[in-house]
């Protein structure tokens, strides 16, 4: 009995780590092309007409690229609507509609970050798969690229390491 139940735990432990182990390269192939030293520029109006420029920012930010279509996006943006209301943050939308299509499904959904609508960006910073995230420090250095699910938790403490270390 005891070594049946250490079989299954060997096999538990062994069938997870294989999953662990898929996911990263996953990811790993995901984020193979995403930008990486000096964020590139981001400026123009979001989907609201406030003015988004990452390079106004004197902290650590966030760079959010998402669509209303993405149903991974749907899991990370309450996230990122958190954290938009702690860090600063550019979200941008990607083939996602009209500037009112964009806004309704904001706020639908109760999401708390200004998005812009430029299809050309997402091809400057190579953010091939959705939803990307980039974490840049305040001298304009990507130290964090992400892909796929997020969380607060983990984004925050990136933000935070950004912001005091580098």
């Amino acid at each position: 009995m005891l070594k049946n139940r250490r079989r299954v735990a060997l096999k538990l432990i062994r069938d997870v780590s294989v999953l662990l182990f898929v996911l990263y390269l996953v990811s790993y192939y995901q984020q193979r092309n995403m930008n990486h030293g000096n964020a590139l520029p981001i400026q123009g109006l979001s989907t609201t007409g406030h003015i988004l420029d990452n390079q106004q920012f004197d902290s650590a930010y966030l760079i959010y690229f998402w669509a209303t279509w993405c149903g991974v996006c749907k899991m990370t943006s309450p996230a990122i609507s958190d954290i938009a209301a702690q860090s600063p943050v550019i979200a941008v939308a990607v083939a996602s509609g009209s500037n009112t299509q964009i806004n309704q499904f904001l706020a639908t959904n109760n999401y708390q970050f200004s998005s812009l609508n430029v299809d050309s960006i997402p091809g400057q910073w190579r953010a091939e798969y959705l939803p990307a995230i980039y974490i840049v420090d305040k001298k304009g250095q990507i130290r964090f690229v992400t892909t796929g699910i997020s969380s607060k938790w983990g984004l925050t403490l990136k933000l935070w390491i950004a912001d005091t270390w580098w």
